[in-house]
């Protein structure tokens, strides 16, 4: 059990490193405990993108999850290192309350989703109520673990499947939504497991990141520390966190972060300058990228949302022209 513990902590970590330095730079108006809360979901959607397009390139996912890792926490150091006069100046306004309901809501949170595999109920983190979907993405992982995405298309089904029989339904998959797939991998090797122990914890450490970046989105929305914490914990933990675990759907699992993140993006203050203009519509961008790449179906249901609010925030007479060039650009 520990190992798992070990394993989704370790990926939170790394994702948490690689989002810190580009949240920090693109974001400069958020307070330090919002960045450090959205610094682990700016990361999985670093990683995802970077990621699919590594894989596009003919790379795969099993060899390059540490070297990636690497190159784009390197990154994150010099962005973080280019924004610190920004972040030092934010120090003072860390609110203590909040960082210590933060921290004992992200204890509660991973305590709440490991407790079955805690007490000992392996068969919890199988399959659950869908097995077909988890078979999809192993299957997926198991391929971009060892193969580029063009080596099956290099030679016939029958050769694929007397390589090895598990790659078979892969070749089918390949020209779908597949960077969930890829990601599971990674992280896999991230934590140390393979794919099919991590295939559970896979899911959770999506979790992790959910209840982290719900911290400062329901801040924002009025929330007291205390009341945000139970509000994350019962989206996380509770029925509809337990409802999503039980159809297995990785890459909704996977894009509630990133969700999150872009509905918090969406509504902050309009940036003054033609730097923070610029940064924001990166910020956007980066946004509404990850979410494709991670679960392509849903993403015309998340931009008809956006551009949704914008237009109820223009009929209130509230979005002015910057505004909405920031946002059509992002």
């Amino acid at each position: 059990m520990l190992h798992i513990v070990l394993a989704i902590a370790a990926n939170c970590l790394v994702f948490a490193g690689v989002g810190l330095g580009p949240m920090a730079l693109l974001a400069p108006r958020l307070g330090l405990l919002a960045v450090l809360a959205l610094a682990p979901a700016a990361g999985y959607a670093l990683y995802s993108v970077a990621l699919t397009c590594w894989l596009l390139q003919e790379g795969t996912a099993g060899s390059s999850a540490w070297p990636l890792a690497g190159v784009l926490c390197a990154v994150s150091a010099g962005c973080l290192a280019y924004a610190w006069p920004s972040v030092r100046a934010r120090l003072p306004g860390v609110s203590g309350r909040r960082a210590v309901a933060g921290l004992v809501g992200l204890t509660l949170c991973l305590g709440l989703l490991t407790a079955p595999l805690a007490a000992g109920n392996k068969g919890y983190g199988i399959f659950r109520g869908n097995a077909s979907d988890s078979f999809i993405y192993m299957f997926l992982a198991r391929y971009f673990d060892e193969h580029p995405r063009a080596w099956a298309f290099s030679l016939s089904e029958d050769d694929v499947k007397a390589a090895d029989p598990m790659l078979g339904p892969s070749r089918s998959m390949l020209n779908i939504r597949w960077t969930s797939g890829a990601m599971l991998t990674a992280c896999a090797r991230l934590g140390g497991m393979n794919i099919l122990d991590f295939q559970y914890p896979f899911t959770l450490v999506s979790y992790v990141l959910f209840f982290a970046a719900l911290l400062p989105f329901l801040a924002a929305m009025g929330l007291s520390a205390a009341a945000a914490v139970v509000s994350a914990l019962a989206l996380t933990t509770g029925f509809y966190g337990q409802l999503v675990l039980d159809i297995r759907a990785f890459s909704q699992i996977n894009t509630l972060s990133l969700v999150v993140m872009l509905a918090y993006v969406l509504a902050l203050p309009t940036p003054a300058s033609r730097g923070g203009a610029v940064r924001r519509i990166v910020l956007l961008a980066l946004c509404y990228l990850s979410t494709f790449v991670n679960y392509t179906e849903i993403f015309p249901m998340i931009f008809g949302a956006a551009a949704a609010y914008l237009t109820a925030k223009a009929m209130l007479s509230r979005l002015t022209s910057r505004e909405a060039g920031i946002q059509v650009a992002g």
